[in-house]
């Protein structure tokens, strides 16, 4: 029992030191903490950036630079909230802002009356990232 317990503690140690390692060395390159704002209705079921449909009941985003399918986790630096999110499409476009999430995920961080919040991202898995559907 107490080697399981052991065994258990080093395989969760190594996955979070991962994702901080992913996240250190994709931020020397590129912003991952400024602002988080959401997009919605006028884009529900068009084509993402990655060729999948847009929908606002998803925990999805869009970035400019992560991998599609790049799983993140954003944290509200107001208040701690935090929610994860696939990267399936590109933005936001406006200066200051990191990551655009649908109102469900946006939800989960504050309410939508917001509109931007502050935030920071950590990179938990870019393991299932995928290229433009055709």
């Amino acid at each position: 029992m107490k080697k399981l317990l052991i065994i258990l503690m080093i395989i969760f140690i190594a996955g979070c030191s991962n994702s901080r390692r992913l996240t250190k060395q994709y931020e020397k390159n590129h912003q991952l903490r400024g602002y988080a704002s959401w997009y919605g209705k006028e884009f529900h079921k068009k084509l993402t950036a990655s060729g999948e449909r847009y929908n606002i009941r998803d925990y999805t985003a869009a970035h400019k630079t992560l991998k599609f399918g790049t799983m993140v986790e954003v944290i509200n630096l107001k208040n701690g909230n935090s929610v994860k999110v696939k990267i399936n499409d590109r933005g936001p476009f406006v200066a200051g802002r990191v990551i655009d999430l649908t109102p469900k995920a946006f939800k989960k961080l504050a309410p939508l009356d917001e509109g931007v919040v502050p935030i920071k991202i950590l990179i938990l898995d870019d393991d299932n990232t995928f290229r433009y559907k055709k």
